[in-house]
């Protein structure tokens, strides 16, 4: 993220993570490996998918399905 030109610091970027999602991908280390690694219009787009989510269990299977896809260095479609 940037603000007013300053770049933030890597730390502060990942608080933007749901917690539901930063213990899934750190629980899969090619996974966490691979997110860091794609590009941030492609980690919002994810983050979007799995936040609009209405149902528990259909934002769970998201987050499931973007750390599946991660560890195999793809980005999940949502």
């Amino acid at each position: 993220m940037r603000c007013l030109g300053v770049r933030t610091p890597r730390s502060s970027r990942r608080r933007s993570e749901p917690d539901d999602l930063a213990a899934a991908l750190d629980a899969v280390e090619p996974a966490r490996v691979a997110w860091n690694g794609f590009p941030a219009s492609a980690r919002k787009q994810m983050l979007l998918w799995v936040i609009t989510a209405v149902k528990p269990e259909t934002r769970a299977q998201r987050v499931s399905t973007i750390v599946e896809k991660a560890a195999a260095g793809e980005r999940a479609q949502g």
